[in-house]
């Protein structure tokens, strides 16, 4: 059997997925891609976001900023509802769509249509694909960590048998795998450029500086706003 995928690694390595489908002696190989990413791509990683309330606006700042044309990520549907509450009653100039108002695949056309609307959900971390200029931008706006339930926990419960730390061997190598499955929504062809917004580590500098390791980010020169250079199209 082959698994292939562009995001089966954890820590450049398969420790994870080796791990969690007990393929222990399984062959690894991996290929780089095939985008220019340190041109077509910027990380913006915060480590201000003390509350739900700075998020929303730090959020809401970015999506002025970029004239919407965003995907905004979210852990759990709750919070999906917060955001996309909190967002309408800014008037922003641009449409909120929102995963559960309708079919997820009528979302999707819709998000595409129209250039600069902004899609929220929880659903949409992979297999949509929305090239060109109506995807901009992917704001993270929680770290997807595995939820608690059934499967998850048994995972856990297997590390820590191992003598494991589960956090280490489970909870963040899910969590990396599932936020780079996000982040690679933004670049879908040469073409594409943009920003990804990953406000989930709110001001946990421990948090923050794995996934810029895991995310291979040599420098954090982007965590002020203001810093961020512009994008020419290229």
């Amino acid at each position: 059997m082959i698994f292939t995928s562009a995001t089966l690694d954890s820590g450049n390595d398969f420790a994870y997925i080796k791990r969690i489908t007990g393929l222990e002696q399984a062959k690894t190989s991996q290929v780089d891609t095939s985008f220019d990413l340190a041109k077509q791509m910027e990380i913006y990683l915060p480590g201000d976001l003390a509350n739900t309330e700075e998020k929303i606006e730090r959020c809401a700042s970015l999506l002025r900023e970029n004239g919407g044309r965003a995907l905004i990520l979210c852990a759990y549907a709750s919070e999906a509802e917060l955001l996309y509450n909190r967002l309408r009653a800014k008037d922003l100039d641009f449409a909120l769509l929102k995963e559960g108002d309708q079919d997820s695949s009528l979302l999707v056309q819709k998000f595409r249509q129209d250039e600069t609307s902004v899609l929220i959900g929880t659903g949409f971390w992979e297999g949509i694909d929305i090239p060109g200029d109506a995807l901009t931008m992917v704001i993270v706006y929680s770290l997807p960590f595995p939820a608690e339930e059934p499967l998850a926990l048994a995972k856990r419960e297997a590390a820590a048998a191992e003598g494991l730390d589960p956090y280490q061997a489970i909870d963040f190598p899910a969590m990396s795998i599932k936020l780079r499955q996000g982040i690679g929504r933004l670049i879908r062809s040469n073409e594409d450029y943009g920003l990804v917004a990953i406000l989930g580590c709110g001001t946990d500098a421990e948090l923050r500086r794995k996934v810029a390791q895991e995310l291979q980010l040599s420098a954090l020169q982007s965590d002020k706003l203001e810093d961020r250079p512009r994008f020419d199209k290229c």
